[in-house]
């Protein structure tokens, strides 16, 4: 789909209901949307570095050590859609403040969790309100500001996600060392608040788009596509306990399969079939985005109990070694998402894509010996190559769609990035469970956890590898031409 339409589409997309948006009314919208797009990665990957004291705390088995993200990402994986196609009917602000609701209320549990029962509830329910802000973050910037400055917000907004994850080893590193796990979720109520009470006032009131309520809303296809992603999401992540998983992942290929054909009858889908089927920069740009965060996000997690068990450093010092890719990220992020608005995306993220395979071989290499300097060159170059792919990845897939379609196309595009996160988990926890067993990660098995993490960087630059054809063969996006 061409950015014509893009444009002359944009007249049925949800829009501030009085006038377009003044210049200082674009600047607090961003600034909104960014503080709130902070505050996942930064409890993410706070969580990352303190997850082996959380894993002794609670005794958690290697086996099920992943279950602590996976909570959340389940959570966001399942109602990322639902919440991208509803936002068209009651509106995006509305979405963005219920899902600040509910990620306080998450914050709040996950704070005084006494058992790893409480802190699963926690993360779940701060999930469920991350779905809801993400679904909307995006399409609240694409559909306010200008198509050729849409690069430039995205980039900005990108950076907010990056500073958050570099930010969030550091912080979290310090917090558990100093303060216990508990205060890297008892900080993050402040900020939630904070950006509650700023979105309350800044966000544009706005109508549904004209069409939203023609068709009625797909009730039966959002159940069917939440059932279908919990059963087909555990059984993969879970797939090494038994037969009773394989038996659940069945269940879930065909309640997917169900979903999908009924999504293709229903007027008014939850899942954007017909995007899929006709837009071929969409398909690509969106499975590129799936395979990279599939082959990128276990990163830090391994690192993390690599540089705390086979390295033996403190949380803190682990937290400050991490914190060089995403910094690198933060700072080119919005370079690349402007470059975007002039050269075709395709190139820079298919150039992106080929330094992040190259760096996880890179980390495949890692022994109990290697040079700090060379972990952090090699998380400097892993850092820059994801800021060259993600910003004009994302540039892509929403540029590749009318206007009407951005809830859809930001809540694919997050959809994919929660799915690919979850593959990166479910390849760390199935090869947990199948070489280390239920074993308690420590120092004692360093050597063991050594071989494992190896295998896993190989498995994942391997996956990233075929990323790169995706890439490239999503065809030339018609954004770079100006």
């Amino acid at each position: 789909m061409e950015n014509e339409d893009s444009e002359e589409d944009v007249a049925t997309s949800e829009k501030p209901s009085s006038k377009p948006l003044t210049r200082t009314e674009l600047t607090g919208l961003l600034i909104t949307v960014s503080l709130a797009s902070f505050i996942t990665p930064l409890i993410a990957s706070g969580v990352n570095i303190a997850l082996p004291l959380i894993s002794h705390d609670f005794s958690i088995t290697a086996a099920n050590v992943g279950w602590v993200q996976t909570s959340f990402l389940l959570m966001y994986a399942a109602f990322l859609f639902p919440f991208g196609k509803l936002s068209d009917r009651i509106g995006k602000r509305n979405i963005f403040l219920t899902g600040l609701s509910c990620q306080i209320a998450g914050f709040s549990v996950a704070s005084i969790s006494s058992s790893l029962t409480m802190l699963l509830i926690g993360m779940a329910l701060t999930g469920f309100g991350s779905a809801q802000v993400l679904s909307v973050s995006v399409p609240l910037l694409t559909t306010n500001y200008p198509f050729k400055e849409r690069g430039k917000v995205i980039g900005i907004n990108t950076a907010a996600v990056y500073v958050a994850a570099s930010l969030g080893p550091f912080i979290g590193g310090v917090l558990a060392t100093y303060f216990g796990w508990h205060s890297l979720f008892q900080i993050m109520l402040p900020a939630c608040l904070l950006a509650f009470c700023i979105a309350w006032f800044v966000l544009p009131k706005t109508s549904p788009r004209s069409d939203a309520r023609k068709a009625p809303f797909d009730v039966f296809g959002a159940f069917l596509y939440i059932i279908a992603a919990f059963l087909v999401l555990i059984g993969i992540i879970r797939i090494t306990d038994g037969t009773y998983v394989v038996v659940i992942l069945l269940i879930g290929l065909v309640i997917s399969a169900l979903c999908l054909w009924w999504e293709m009858k229903h007027p008014d889908p939850v899942f954007p079939i017909n995007l899929f089927r006709e837009s071929k920069i969409f398909r690509n740009s969106s499975l590129a985005a799936l395979i990279n965060y599939g082959s990128t996000y276990a990163v830090a997690l391994l690192l993390s109990f690599y540089l705390q068990h086979v390295r033996e450093f403190s949380s803190a010092a682990a937290g400050t070694i991490l914190i060089t890719q995403p910094i690198v990220m933060a700072i080119l992020t919005p370079l690349f998402g402007r470059l975007s608005d002039r050269i075709d995306p395709r190139i820079l993220a298919t150039i992106g894509m080929a330094i992040i395979a190259a760096s996880l071989f890179f980390l495949s290499l890692l022994t109990n010996i290697t040079p700090i300097w060379m972990i952090i060159s090699i998380l400097i170059i892993l850092g820059c190559g994801f800021a060259v792919f993600s910003s004009p990845n994302m540039n892509s897939i929403m540029s590749s769609v009318p206007d009407k379609y951005a809830g859809s196309a930001s809540a694919t595009a997050g959809s994919m990035r929660v799915f690919g996160q979850l593959i990166s988990m479910a390849v760390v926890t199935i090869a947990f469970s199948s070489m280390l067993g239920s074993v308690i990660i420590s120092k004692e098995i360093a050597e063991q956890l050594l071989n494992v993490q190896s295998l896993v960087f190989v498995a994942l630059g391997l996956l990233c590898t075929i990323g790169i054809w995706f890439s490239y063969a999503r065809g030339k996006s018609s954004s770079g031409e100006d």
